[in-house]
């Protein structure tokens, strides 16, 4: 089953760009499928294909739209082979069937895992200095709310890019939705 390329392996600009070129058949034809995959198969895909969009999530966090929507089709070629979905099909459905969630989703639930591992002593140390809990001065509604600070940078194009920010912004929304 030559359907993971060893160039997979590796972070590199065609992870991104051209995600077609890591899968081998990136949407294929129910019809084209003579057989269906054996479970084993369709394990060991499921974890090649999750474990490659959630190592890099630190990278993916705060990634332009369109390269995730191409991320986005590569998750969906995955699903469809998986579950022998014609290509002009939806894979909504199969997403949901599968447990897989939509990759801003998923790469907003790992970078806040792994930001409340580091916050609560379970993470990295040099995660942990760089997220300070917000202790207003003063009595505000919101002082039971146990936000993070989110820091300012002098530049702004790289600083808002940068893990620490984006995950703070990220608890700070979450917690006002709940």
């Amino acid at each position: 089953m030559p359907l993971i390329r060893p160039r997979m392996l590796g972070f590199k600009r065609s992870h991104i760009e051209c995600p077609q070129d890591i899968c081998a058949h990136p949407c294929p034809d129910s019809t084209q499928q003579q057989h269906l995959l054996s479970d084993l198969q369709k394990m060991v895909v499921t974890a090649l294909v999750l474990f490659k969009l959630g190592y890099y999530n630190a990278l993916y966090i705060n990634m332009q739209q369109r390269l995730l929507n191409k991320l986005h089709v590569l998750l969906n070629a995955v699903v469809r082979m998986l579950l022998g979905i014609p290509k002009y099909l939806s894979a909504s459905q199969a997403l949901v069937q599968l447990h897989w969630h939509l990759i801003r989703k998923h790469i907003d639930f790992k970078a806040l895992c792994i930001a409340l591992k580091a916050m609560y002593d379970s993470g990295p140390e040099y995660l942990k200095r760089n997220f300070t809990w917000y202790i207003p001065s003063r009595m505000l509604r919101s002082s039971s709310a146990y936000n993070l600070v989110i820091a300012t940078f002098k530049r702004s194009h790289w600083g808002s890019r940068s893990f620490v920010h984006c995950t703070a912004k990220l608890y700070h929304h979450r917690a006002l939705s709940i």
